[in-house]
This record gives structure tokens, sequence and C-alpha cells, in this order.
């Protein structure tokens, strides 16, 4: 049994769907590397890696940071080397659905973050861009409740020092005419933080303590936890 077979028994192993499928997103990009392609891991999937989501199958959705996708070796590294079923742009790996996309449309690639896993270091959507995206949605054309939601989630996580936001980023980003939602970040913000204030203020007298909002273990009952970046 070769070392990449090994890996799928393993990655097929891990119970936690948001580790399996980053893990054998890491796991694909060390073979898509080594034919000149950086992909990079958009969607759903780095949302809930982003808050540590772990609450349904995932799907991992692939795009392009660097280099192009062909179907030759699309084939060659989804359906021969990680024995995927299906077909170019969708297989089912390691108990995991796939799909691959073209180039992903980044304003900011610089914000990218590496996450390290056991198999290779995978790309993830800046979550500045996820954050802008969802908040754009959470009102236009019509109120989105869900957006609005998540938008709010990872800006509290952000405000909590939990979660690393680049700031003036994220308010070039909603202020452009890419967005065009520089007040609703300023409002969504100052809601956010009340939360985070009220969150802290709650530990604090349980605790008997003043905590810090920099230390994730101050945040992770009331606000989510992250996946550490390498």
């Amino acid at each position: 049994m070769g070392k990449i077979d090994e890996a799928l028994i393993r990655i097929e192993s891990i119970k936690d769907p948001t580790e399996r499928a980053m893990t054998l997103g890491g796991l694909a990009s060390t073979l898509l590397k080594l034919k000149g392609v950086t992909p990079i891991i958009v969607g759903r999937l780095a949302y809930d890696i982003y808050l540590g989501n772990t609450d349904q199958q995932k799907e991992l959705i692939l795009a392009t940071y660097s280099g192009r996708f062909t179907p030759r070796v699309l084939q060659e590294i989804f359906g021969e080397q990680l024995r995927g079923t299906g077909l170019i742009w969708k297989w089912r790996i390691a108990s995991t659905d796939v799909r691959i996309t073209g180039e992903a449309l980044l304003e900011r690639k610089e914000l990218c973050r590496d996450f390290r896993t056991d198999y290779g270091v995978v790309k993830l959507i800046p979550v500045e861009e996820l954050l802008a995206e969802r908040l754009l949605a959470s009102f236009y054309p019509k109120p989105n409740e869900q957006a609005r939601y998540e938008a709010k989630r990872l800006l509290m996580l952000g405000l909590a020092e939990s979660l690393p936001l680049d700031w003036p980023a994220l308010q070039e980003l909603c202020n452009s005419e890419l967005y065009r939602a520089g007040e609703q970040l300023a409002s969504l913000r100052t809601e956010a933080k009340q939360e985070v204030d009220t969150a802290l203020a709650a530990e604090e007298v349980l605790s008997g303590t003043t905590p810090s909002p920099a230390s994730p273990s101050t945040t992770s009952t009331s606000l989510g936890s992250t996946t550490t970046t390498a």
C-alpha cells in the first residue's frame, strides 16, 4: 500500500467532517503543487474552518490561487492518485464531496491564510472577503438574517481577538464599489462589540477574574473557537 492510500484511509477515519475535508484539502494541495497549481479552499467550508464549526457534512470546494486546472491534471490527481469516484469537476473522496471550480475571484489575495494539515498546507479565502460578502448579502437586495448572523459572528471573533482580522482591509473592501457596505459594517460592528463586551463581562462575574479578550480560553465558551493557523 502506498503512502497516498495510507493517507486516504487515515483521512476517511476522521470523524469531524470539517477536519476531514480540510485534511483532504491539504493532501490535494500537496499533489497539485507538484503540477504547478496552488489551490485555495472557498465556499462554506472556509467559513466553517475559520469558526471551527463541526455540525454537518462539508463539501470541499477548490479554486485556483495560482496556476490552472486542466482536465488531464484533475483526472490524474483526483481520479488516479486520490482514488476518487466522479468526473473531472466533481468527486467523492474519503467520504467527502469534492468540487473543482475555476480561478478564485479575490480582491485581496495577499490576505489568504495558510492552514497546516498533516499532509500539507492549504490556503483559505481571506476571512475579510467572506465577511464582506456576508455583510452585503445581509441587506441587499433584501434582508437576510442568516448572512447577518454569520457576518456578526465573524466580527465578534475578530473583536475578541480570537480570529485575526485586517480591519483596514475589511473597511476598504466594504467601502469599495464592489460592496458599498461601509455604513452597514459600522453599524454591525457596534452591535457585535456590545455583545462581545457583555459576554466577557459575564465570564468575569462567573470566574471572579478579569479575562483578557486576546486569550482564546476567555472567549471559547461564549464566542466560539477557531482553527489554529501555522
